[in-house]
């Protein structure tokens, strides 16, 4: 679900990156555990995953590659996946953005569970 096999600035816009660095710096000003430890989880942010498109012929297992119509993942990229993974399914939800399983768990676990029971 909004998955992404690289990081750049053809898979999330520049508000993405933006917001990320502003965390970065907040999180570089406090030296405590909590600060140092989600400094780091945002710096993986920018920097992870580093994979290529062609990595993902290998899958050869059935695969829904979901993302939302207002994902911060942009659609183009979500479709590159599902199109590199051989037998995936593709699913773009309307009106769903990156938190589609926390903002209606029922919807997602529907779409999870129907696509297992194929």
């Amino acid at each position: 679900m909004g998955a992404n096999v690289f990081i750049d600035h053809t898979v999330v816009d520049n508000i993405v990156y933006k917001e990320v660095k502003k965390q970065l710096k907040e999180f570089g000003r406090d030296t405590s555990y909590r600060s140092r430890n989600e400094y780091r989880l945002a710096d993986l942010l920018l920097k992870e995953p580093n994979h290529k498109f062609e990595e993902l012929k290998v899958i050869k297992c059935p695969v829904l590659v979901m993302a939302g119509e207002k994902d911060l993942i942009k659609e183009g990229h979500t479709k590159n996946i599902a199109s590199h993974i051989p037998n995936s399914t593709l699913m773009i939800v309307p009106k769903a953005t990156h938190e589609f399983p926390s903002d209606d768990p029922a919807a997602f676990n529907k779409a999870v569970i129907d696509f297992l029971q194929k």
